[in-house]
């Protein structure tokens, strides 16, 4: 069964049974500024104003009543700052457009000859951005007052970010860095270590949080022990890890490795079949307003791996930080 747009049951929730409050997809239940999620007993609960800090004041709540004093694990996910696909835009807090109206483009967007809609949109992306560190200042504010933020761990990461379009296709789901690059920012406590502020600069990615939160706990590693810690990392930075893995299984099914200098990307044949994302999703009027190219993004999604691979990037980012130069037909490389 489809819980897309409907409450999620008890045995499809991983484990949180004392604190619910989710959309398996909140993008389709709700906008910047209204919304829908559901509770513990699959009960509707409507928001009105920005969303952000309404998913905010739900997890604040949690903080505020949980009756336990052992330690607890609360994950709060936002759709910020993604793009709002059924209004075709970026949907940051009201007066984002003005108050982010002198921003500085990173050479990644203004580079480009394809000129993407980062324009009209980057104001409202940044709002967004904004909007989420203010919430997480929330967070802090609420776990100072209850004289536990010194001994809580904050994980504060993304999936994905975007090139708003100024490459061909669509805009996230792409070997580019403008899509992998993401924020990474860990608080630590003194018993687990990461403690005490640090920027490092080496590769990591998702799959390193795993084993980090094991070892924050004081529990073994399970499921990926060849997957360091971050506090390894922190620790014994010469020795860690010099490239990550990637892959992109949707829009495109794409196999890479990042190191510091170079980007090697594989990709599945073009003839690869594809499938219908979600029939009936969108509507006519909705479809018929995008290019061809963006209606085949709304409505199929490749499979997820594939037996055949063929070359397709080459980046030296040490020379060409902008992946404008494709090498990989370049013998000299």
């Amino acid at each position: 069964m489809d819980y897309q747009t409907t409450a999620i049951p008890m045995e499809r929730r991983g484990g949180y049974r004392d604190y619910w409050v989710a959309s398996d997809l909140l993008e389709f239940t709700s906008h910047g500024y209204d919304g829908t999620v559901y509770g513990m007993e699959n009960e509707r609960l409507d928001f009105i104003g920005y969303r952000a800090d309404c998913i905010t004041h739900y997890a604040i709540h949690y903080l505020r009543k949980k009756q336990s004093e052992k330690p607890f694990f609360l994950m709060v996910s936002y759709i910020e700052p993604h793009h709002q696909n059924d209004h075709n835009c970026y949907e940051g807090p009201i007066g984002s457009k003005q108050k982010f109206a002198d921003y500085e483009p990173t050479l990644d967007l203004v580079c480009r000859e394809r000129a993407g809609d980062w324009r009209e949109n980057y104001p409202d992306y940044l709002g967004q951005c904004h909007s989420l560190d203010y919430n997480l200042g929330r967070f802090v504010d609420v776990l100072k007052a209850q004289g536990i933020y010194d001994d809580t761990v904050i994980i504060y990461a993304s999936n994905h970010g975007s090139h708003f379009r100024t490459r061909d296709g669509e805009y996230k789901r792409q070997c580019f860095d403008s899509c992998l690059h993401v924020p990474l920012i860990i608080k630590g406590v003194k018993g687990g270590e990461l403690v005490g502020g640090k920027v490092l600069d080496e590769m990591v990615s998702l799959i390193n949080l795993p084993s980090t939160l094991m070892r924050f706990a004081g529990l073994s590693s399970i499921g990926c022990p060849e997957e360091l810690p971050l506090q390894d990392l922190r620790n014994h930075s010469k020795d860690w890890q010099k490239e990550v893995f990637f892959q992109i299984s949707e829009q495109e099914v794409s196999r890479g490795i990042r190191t510091k200098r170079y980007k090697y990307t594989i990709t599945a044949p073009d003839k690869k079949p594809k499938v219908y994302r979600e029939p009936g999703k969108y509507s006519d009027e909705f479809l018929n307003s995008l290019s061809a190219v963006e209606r085949e993004e709304y409505l199929f999604s490749e499979f997820a791996d594939s037996t055949v691979y063929e070359e397709q990037y080459l980046f030296d980012l040490e020379k060409d930080p902008t992946e404008s130069k494709n090498l990989i037909e370049d013998a000299s490389y």
